[in-house]
């Protein structure tokens, strides 16, 4: 494992990212964290996941669909960035593991629950449902998760706004950290506090899409 190429990236593309765009950040302060954690964000495209390397200052692993692994050129320059595959069309115990170790070693993971791109009323912060599993990872790892919501990642597409002239507005939000459900007590206790997690992280996006309006 390296993160030289992510460390690259980042590095080589501050100046750019400063020169054509022009965010706004709410709380920004809640990415913050202390490592190892989770980060759970909507997907509405490619273009998030440079959002959030470019605003969340730990490095991010992040999880990507397996189908994205067997493109040719696309594939290693993910692995190349620590990035890693899940299968969704069947119960992954590999990769969970994957998950648990990088958080075990101190790394921070970051994950789309909503499964794959998601626009229109499909998205979560539209009233949109994500995928189960994240509440159980937090738990069994024993780390928080960070919402994060991003919007107008469709604005990066073409030449054009990769100019030097500010003219890509775009925003990211942050929720408030979630910690990992305690122990509970009673009837599915597991099962009740995985769901909690999730119940919980679908309000935050949501509520912090809303906050931070539809892009600035």
């Amino acid at each position: 494992m390296s993160d030289a190429i992510y460390d690259l990236l980042c590095a080589g593309g501050r100046p750019v990212w400063t020169l054509c765009t022009s965010p706004t950040v709410l709380h920004a302060e809640r990415a913050k964290l202390p490592p190892p954690f989770l980060v759970a964000a909507n997907h509405e495209g490619p273009f998030d996941i440079p959002m959030l390397m470019r605003h969340v200052p730990q490095r991010l692993d992040f999880l990507s669909i397996v189908e994205v692994f067997s493109r040719p050129l696309l594939g290693p320059f993910y692995r190349s960035m620590n990035a890693f595959p899940l299968d969704r069309s069947r119960p992954d115990a590999a990769t969970v593991r994957v998950i648990l170790d990088r958080l075990a070693r101190g790394r921070c993971v970051a994950m789309f629950p909503e499964g794959g791109f998601r626009r229109g009323r499909h998205r979560v912060t539209a009233g949109g449902r994500i995928r189960p599993g994240l509440g159980g990872l937090a738990r069994l790892a024993g780390v928080p998760v960070l919402p994060a919501v991003m919007a107008g990642g469709e604005r990066f597409a073409g030449v054009r706004p990769w100019l030097p002239t500010r003219s890509v507005r775009y925003g990211v939000a942050f929720g408030e950290a979630m910690d990992p459900p305690a122990d509970p007590a009673g009837e599915r206790p597991f099962e009740l506090a995985f769901e909690a997690v999730e119940r919980g992280l679908a309000e935050q996006l949501r509520a912090v899409g809303v906050s931070g309006g539809r892009g600035p």
